[in-house]
């Protein structure tokens, strides 16, 4: 979810919940970058557990700021600009679309409400499993949850090191920015690069999404490298990613599992 279907901005909630500057450094340490975040994805802490424990190290002034932040940060949903369209593309198209995401208990409150959600196939978070990504247990509960064949899965997230944890299971992926450009413009770009949302049926060939070889995210890497300024949803694929990657708490994964494809489109 956080930074591909819907934005995960700390800064914009230390605003909206009216932090002072003097303020800011202290509740982004003790909440957003705090043991118990890390804990509530991991389903060993509840929001109202964890807020108390963030509450018991701060001054009684930023109690309310800190239970606002917890509780409150999906109020509203910021959706990024043309993900929802892009699921509903993929599932007219006719492929199976799962959400696999380091949350807390609480996104099934949310989830309903963010844009796109109601595409998806399944959903398997990590409070409710006690297992977090990049962790390998985590993509093989998916893959036997769903009945999924991981090399014929194409997996997405913001993150590098779940990138590489999926890749050590057998799921190529990609790494996602939303940096450049926007997505509401892909399909012009993904047309002029041989990938089709367009629906096929027929007998299973065992290809990703983004089919254009056997090797898909390596012709969606091209892909961007040939149009870096035009290309809508820009995506970067590292063979090993830096160890010493920031972990994003909220991070969210699609897997596109394969439709049904006659003929497959010719290499690129």
């Amino acid at each position: 979810m956080g930074n591909v279907l819907l934005k995960f901005d700390r800064n914009y909630f230390l605003d909206a919940v009216g932090v002072k500057p003097a303020d800011r450094r202290t509740l982004m340490n003790n909440v957003y970058l705090s043991l118990e975040w890390a804990k509530m994805d991991r389903g060993s802490m509840t929001e109202e557990e964890a807020a108390a424990s963030m509450c018991s190290r701060l001054p009684e002034r930023l109690h309310e700021q800190a239970h606002l932040l917890v509780d409150r940060w999906d109020r509203p949903i910021l959706p990024v600009p043309g993900m929802a369209e892009l699921v509903r593309e993929l599932k007219e198209a006719g492929y199976g679309v799962y959400l696999l995401s380091n949350a807390s208990y609480r996104q099934h409150e949310y989830w309903p409400r963010v844009p796109g959600s109601e595409y998806f196939d399944g959903t398997l978070i990590s409070a409710d499993v006690k297992l977090v990504k990049p962790c390998a247990e985590i993509y093989e509960l998916l893959y036997s949850t769903f009945d999924l064949t991981p090399s014929e899965c194409l997996f997405i997230d913001d993150s590098a090191p779940n990138i590489e944890g999926a890749e050590r299971t057998g799921m190529p992926g990609i790494v996602f920015s939303r940096r450049r450009g926007r997505a509401s413009r892909r399909n012009e770009s993904l047309r002029s690069q041989g990938l089709s949302l367009q629906k096929q049926t027929g007998t299973p060939i065992g290809v990703p999404v983004f089919f254009v070889s056997q090797r898909p995210h390596r012709a969606v890497q091209c892909a961007v490298a040939a149009h870096p300024q035009q290309f809508p949803l820009f995506i970067e694929r590292r063979q090993t990613p830096n160890a010493l990657a920031a972990h994003m708490a909220t991070s969210a994964s699609h897997i596109i599992r394969p439709a049904h494809h006659t003929n497959p489109p010719a290499a690129a």
